[in-house]
């Protein structure tokens, strides 16, 4: 194999499968294709870095979002919360700003059913933080994808929004070395 033709995304891939297979976790039943793992049972799941571009509906807005397998849920910076009931929804209209810590960036309001509330457990404390939790539409590398954000103030943390592992269980595996890897590839409606 010519290892000056591969990529270092590539290399990092073939490293971690090659580790994978000394260690017995994984048997002749992956394949490397460009970007992707394919498993056994047919999945194939795209691999990202911990840091990627993701395009939010409505509005089409491109933010940053951090793929951290140490969280469970997906959680969304949300500024102007306002919780109210129109026809026996309990609904939520909030504003997401493109840089969370920025309040003149660009912006847009968005307005959606609440599914559920969560009680998050906050880092280093016994404190539970009670968050509404909503369905938002994305892009991210290509595809849309449709998933549960529970709303918070985030402007303390460097990314406005987090995606936990529910949600990249069944559709990446991230590569903690890269960053930034994939295109929205989605327009903006």
């Amino acid at each position: 194999m010519n290892f000056s033709s591969i990529n270092l995304r590539s290399m990092s891939a073939y490293f971690l499968l090659a580790l994978l297979s000394m260690s017995g976790f994984v048997g002749s039943s992956f394949a490397l294709e460009e970007d992707f793992v394919q498993k056994e049972d047919g999945k194939a799941k795209q691999v990202v870095g911990w840091l990627e571009n993701m395009r939010i509906y409505p509005g089409g807005m491109i933010m940053r979002a951090k793929l951290d397998s140490g969280a469970r849920s997906n959680a969304m910076h949300a500024e102007n919360l306002e919780l109210f009931e129109r026809d026996g929804v309990e609904m939520a209209s909030f504003t997401i700003l493109k840089d969370h810590d920025n309040p003149n960036s660009e912006s847009v309001r968005i307005e959606v059913p609440v599914e559920k509330q969560v009680n998050i457990k906050l880092r280093y404390t016994p404190v539970r933080d009670a968050r509404p939790v909503v369905k938002l539409e994305f892009c991210m590398a290509g595809q849309r994808y449709s998933a549960l954000f529970s709303l918070t103030y985030r402007s303390d943390f460097n990314y406005p929004v987090l995606l936990g592992r529910e949600f990249l269980k069944d559709h990446f595996l991230v590569d903690p070395s890269d960053t930034f890897t994939q295109r929205t590839g989605c327009r903006r409606d």
